[in-house]
C-alpha cells in the first residue's frame, strides 16, 4: 500500500492512539487481523479499520497488502520495535499518577489553631480518616504553625493570619503557600457572670478604665487583632495577665478577675466555665476574624478541597448547634464560605 502527504490528514499533528498501537503489536506478533482482534475483543472489520487509521496517524503504510500471513514494512518494523516502550511509557504515568493520588490518600500533616483544633478539629480529623490512613495534627498559635508549614512539616493548616508574616492572602500565593476562606465569626464580650449583672450597659471604655483586662498573648493573632481594634477606638487596657490559649483565660474570667474579648469558637472551646461566664455582643464598633485554609507546596488540590468542604460542613454543625442555642445574635454573625 502506497501513500502520500496529499492523501493525509496532517498526520504529523495527531498524536497515536494507544489503543491502536496495543492493537497493532498484537496483529504484528500473530500475523491475523482476525486473531488479533479476538483479543481486543474486536471484529476483523473493526481492527482494519483501527490499522487504516494507525497508518494515517504514522504516515506510513504499516503492513504489505496481499502477503499473508501479514508482514510488516520497514515503517512497520520501526512501530513493532518502538511500541512497548510508548505503551510502557503510558502505563508509567498511570502509575505516577495513581502513586500521587495514593499519597494524597494515606497522608495528611495537618495544623491547625487551638480554638480550631477544640472545636471543629475532632469531627474534621474523624471525616478525613475516611480517606486517609495516617493524619498527623499539630496545633498552637499562628506563628508557630507557619514556621512548621515552611520547614514542610505541615502539609496543611487552618489559621486566622493568612499572610504570616509572608504576604499571602486568600486565595493568594508565597513560597508555594496557597490560602482561601473557611468562615468568619465576631469577636464578643466576655465577663464574669457576676460583673455583668452589676452593669447594665457596659462599653469598652468604661470597662477598661474600672475593671482588669484579661487578654490574649500578643504572640498570638488573635491577640495583635484585638489590640489593634481597642487602639482604634482610643481605648488603652489594662492588662493584668495574658494568655496563649483559651482555657486559661477563660478560667481566669471565670474567677472574677477580670474581662476579656473572644469569639463564639472559643466560647465552645471553653464551655466548661460556661455557668460563671456571661457573653455579650461587643459595644462599639464590631469587628470579626477568618479562619483560612492554607496549603504548602506538597499540599495536594484534591486534599485541600477536601478539607475545606469537610471543615465547612462541621462548622456548620457546631454553628447551628452549639453557638445558635447559646448566642443566636453571634451564630447570626458567622458565616461559612463554600
Amino acid at each position: 500500500m502506497h501513500m502520500n502527504k496529499s492523501e493525509l490528514n496532517s498526520p504529523e499533528d495527531e498524536p497515536l492512539e494507544l489503543k491502536s498501537v496495543a492493537l497493532f503489536l498484537a496483529v504484528a506478533e500473530t500475523g491475523s487481523m482476525t486473531t488479533a482482534g479476538r483479543r481486543f475483543g474486536a471484529s476483523q472489520p473493526a481492527v482494519s479499520q483501527s490499522m487504516a487509521r494507525l497508518e494515517i496517524r504514522c504516515g506510513a503504510a504499516l503492513f504489505e497488502r496481499g502477503v499473508r500471513p501479514l508482514r510488516l514494512t520497514p515503517a512497520g518494523e520501526a512501530l513493532r520495535d518502538s511500541g512497548p516502550a510508548l505503551l510502557e511509557a503510558e502505563r508509567s504515568v498511570r502509575r505516577e499518577i495513581s502513586g500521587a493520588a495514593e499519597v494524597e490518600r494515606t497522608s495528611v500533616r495537618l495544623g491547625l489553631v487551638d480554638s480550631f483544633a477544640a472545636t471543629v478539629g475532632p469531627a474534621l480529623v474523624r471525616q478525613l480518616r475516611n480517606h486517609s490512613e495516617r493524619i498527623t495534627v499539630l496545633s498552637g498559635i499562628s506563628p508557630t504553625l507557619w514556621s512548621d508549614l515552611q520547614s514542610r512539616r505541615l502539609d496543611f493548616m487552618v489559621l486566622t493570619d493568612p499572610a504570616g508574616g509572608v504576604g499571602v492572602g486568600a486565595g493568594g500565593r508565597a513560597g508555594g503557600a496557597r490560602a482561601r476562606k473557611l468562615m468568619s465569626e465576631p469577636f464578643v464580650l466576655l465577663l464574669p457572670k457576676r460583673l455583668a449583672a452589676n452593669i447594665s450597659d457596659p462599653t469598652l471604655h468604661d470597662l477598661a478604665g474600672n475593671h482588669p483586662f484579661i487578654r490574649y498573648s500578643m504572640r498570638s493573632h488573635i491577640g495583635t487583632q484585638i489590640e489593634e481594634h481597642l487602639k482604634s477606638q482610643g481605648i488603652s487596657a489594662r492588662a493584668i495577665m495574658e494568655f496563649d490559649g483559651t482555657d486559661a483565660l477563660f478560667g481566669m474570667v471565670s474567677a472574677g478577675l477580670g474581662w476579656a474579648i473572644t469569639t463564639p469558637l472559643c466560647l465552645v472551646h471553653g464551655r466548661a466555665y460556661a455557668d460563671d461566664l456571661a457573653a455579650l455582643p461587643l459595644p462599639g464598633k464590631a469587628f470579626s476574624r477568618t479562619f483560612h485554609l492554607v496549603s504548602g507546596p506538597d499540599g495536594a488540590a484534591a486534599m485541600t478541597r477536601r478539607i475545606a468542604v469537610e471543615a465547612g460542613e462541621v462548622a456548620k454543625t457546631i454553628i447551628e448547634n452549639e453557638v445558635r442555642p447559646w448566642m443566636p445574635w453571634a451564630a447570626d454573625a458567622m458565616k461559612v464560605y463554600d
